[in-house]
């Protein structure tokens, strides 16, 4: 399982997107209870949501949870 992330302005002011793939695991990964990839490809990326559950071989859960960016005052 891999995570990364893009970020699009240098002052952080929009949440960064994060991404997920699967890197060849034997048990496969989910996504929400969908199979998102599993031996013997690596799967595409795939955009994970606020509150997404990612789930790595049946064994390990985690809740994506991502804090809204703070606004800018005017």
């Amino acid at each position: 399982m891999e995570f990364y992330s893009v970020l699009f302005d240098q002052e952080c002011m929009h949440c960064p997107v994060v991404y997920a793939r699967d890197r060849q695991s034997f048990n496969g990964t989910y996504v929400n209870g969908q199979l998102v990839g599993k031996k013997p490809n690596i799967s595409q990326a795939r955009l994970l949501q606020h509150r997404d559950i990612v789930t790595i071989a049946l064994h390990v859960t985690m809740l994506f949870s991502q804090a809204l960016a703070a606004r800018p005052s005017f």
